[in-house]
């Protein structure tokens, strides 16, 4: 629940938000049993949302680190990650 586009649900109570889930889960999926304990966190600003083309820009980046030639030393690797671009470690 919540997220960037509802953060106001972090100022309802405890009680309010598990109010708002057992009515959403019994809509969604037609759960009625109580549960046998609930627990709510509340963390503001703690989940990214990404943006419309996220995994379409991942793909991009990702093709363009398979097309740079990769560095075959340690040190090669190391002068190369100390230069301004994308630079990856893994073999």
């Amino acid at each position: 629940m919540g997220g960037a586009r509802d953060e106001q649900i972090l100022a309802l109570s405890e009680d309010e938000i598990l109010r708002i889930v057992r009515e959403e889960l019994k809509l969604i999926i037609h759960l009625t049993a109580e549960p046998l304990f609930t627990r709510v966190f509340k963390w503001k600003g703690a989940m990214a949302q990404y943006g419309v083309g996220h995994l379409e820009r991942l793909q991009r980046i990702e093709a363009l680190r398979k097309k740079t030639p990769r560095p075959h030393t340690c040190r090669q690797r190391l002068q190369r990650h100390r230069r301004p671009g994308l630079c990856s470690l893994r073999n």
